[in-house]
């Protein structure tokens, strides 16, 4: 069985000279083919700045498929492509797309909690949008603790693929917190089954655990996401290297090992539907 995993990261490199970034670059990609070795991953959607992408497609073009971020607000996050000049923002990415395997791009639709992120707005969302679909590419959305702003960008582009990043709910940063109501949003979440063109990642899931491996009280999750939405329409992501609250290797087998999913449910789950969301990235 193919496994795939829909978002993996690589180590930011901000701080690092222009003049070693491409070698950093390098660096941190053969580290990501480490590290899927490791567990037996074959192909993974990285998420990541424009220097791991090129290096990425350079150095293992059958491994790795990339999705970039565009940021139209002031003060560009370092691993974003900035897009207040939208001009020539569909020549940046199809340029990306054309020589280093981008597939995909990703939007930030504001976290719940976080008072640096910010909600665009449609004037904002609706350019971004407009350039994925011109080159073909799906749309990422994080949106943490807000699934209703997806929903609200994906109706008003119903030719567009939307991919809700780690189910749109509160769990980044929140791991082993009892306080937090990290659930309060997945009514909101399967409501968004309704649109045909939004599918879901269950990228980060063991965050949503009270419990130690294998995370037995995440499935009643995973099971009404899988009701709702189709495992044609679930893929599964380990969100690799931003997450410390479990391993590689334990986010992979969570799922893979699990008698809770059938060998049809896992192929679709762990390739199937990637592809599927994705179509330039590794024709069959």
């Amino acid at each position: 069985m193919e496994l795939i995993d829909a978002q993996t990261h690589a180590p930011d490199i901000e701080w690092i000279p222009a003049d070693h970034a491409s070698i950093v670059a390098e660096t941190a990609v053969r580290m990501c083919v480490l590290a899927m070795d490791s567990v037996g991953v074959d192909r993974a959607l990285l998420h990541v700045r424009p220097e791991f992408c090129r290096s990425a497609a350079a150095l293992a073009p059958d491994r790795f498929r990339s999705v970039v971020l565009l940021d139209p607000t002031e003060g560009p996050l370092p691993s974003a492509i900035p897009a207040r000049a939208t001009d020539c923002l569909e020549e940046t990415v199809g340029e990306l797309v054309e020589t280093a395997g981008v597939v995909g791009i990703r939007i930030l639709l504001g976290n719940v909690g976080d008072p640096s992120d910010k909600m665009l707005t449609p004037e904002q969302s609706g350019p971004l949008v407009q350039v994925a679909r011109s080159l073909g590419l799906p749309v990422c959305g994080l949106a943490l603790g807000r699934p209703v702003a997806i929903g609200a960008v994906a109706r008003e582009h119903p030719d567009v693929t939307f991919v809700v990043d780690h189910l749109a709910l509160m769990t980044v940063g929140l791991a082993g917190r009892a306080d937090v109501g990290l659930l309060a949003e997945l009514p909101a979440v399967l409501e968004l089954s309704c649109l045909p063109n939004v599918t879901v990642k269950l990228s980060g899931l063991p965050r949503l655990s009270r419990v130690a491996f294998p995370y037995s009280d995440v499935w009643p999750v995973v099971r009404q996401v899988i009701e709702a939405f189709g495992v044609e329409r679930t893929m599964w992501g380990s969100d690799h290297t931003h997450d410390p609250s479990h391993s590689y290797a334990d986010s992979l087998a969570v799922f893979r090992d699990s008698s809770e999913l059938t060998e049809v449910d896992k192929a679709w789950i762990f390739g199937r539907s990637l592809r599927r969301a994705f179509p330039l990235a590794w024709p069959s």
